[in-house]
């Protein structure tokens, strides 16, 4: 059985949900430079840097595979696993 796996972006493991620190350490590089918008009586100027930043993460997010369309010609199984307050589905 798999002891830990990555999904949505978030480390799922004995421990708990936990923050991909790759991912993490990715995206704060990205978007540094529109973080710097958010200081303190900065000056705000979306410049290059910053829409390139932007268009980068834009991409990023909008380009991650998270739900497929089911093809109805291979074989699959679904998966559940009720307890006594939620219940879990797996399309496997």
């Amino acid at each position: 059985m798999v002891k830990e796996g990555i999904v949505l972006g978030h480390k799922i493991s004995v421990k708990g949900i936990e923050v991909d620190q790759d991912k993490f350490e990715d995206f704060s590089k990205i978007g540094h430079p529109m973080c710097k918008l958010l200081e303190k009586e900065s000056k705000f100027s979306f410049d290059e840097a910053r829409f390139k930043a932007f268009e980068h993460l834009k991409e990023l997010l909008i380009s991650a595979l998270i739900i497929m369309a089911l093809d109805w010609l291979s074989p699959f199984e679904v998966m559940g696993d009720p307890s006594g307050s939620v219940l879990g589905t797996v399309l496997g």
